[in-house]
């Protein structure tokens, strides 16, 4: 079975974009040291939220899958396109 593992909200300033969050859901944030990212902890699902790179930047989602290459061709078989080509995840902690 497939599930989200992982999500990134771009922002443009962590602050304000942290007090938003926390307000709205109770989301606690925790900096990572040199690097522009925070991890955002739901009581769930882990996440961060990482300094936006480009205006039209959108929240990334990641779902675990046991094959990248079988999801990738249902995806096609689906009438869906593969945008970026699979890679891998490197461990920022």
């Amino acid at each position: 079975m497939s599930s989200m593992v992982h999500f990134e909200i771009p922002a443009d300033d962590f602050q304000r974009a942290k007090t938003f969050y926390s307000n709205l859901f109770g989301w606690k944030f925790e900096g990572v040291q040199g690097m522009d990212y925070m991890i955002v902890d739901t009581y769930g699902l882990g996440g961060g939220m990482v300094r936006r790179m480009q205006p039209d930047q959108q929240i990334l989602v990641q779902i675990g899958v046991d094959s990248v290459d079988e999801y990738s061709a249902k995806v096609e078989k689906l009438g869906g396109k593969i945008i970026v080509p699979k890679g891998s995840v490197p461990n920022i902690l």
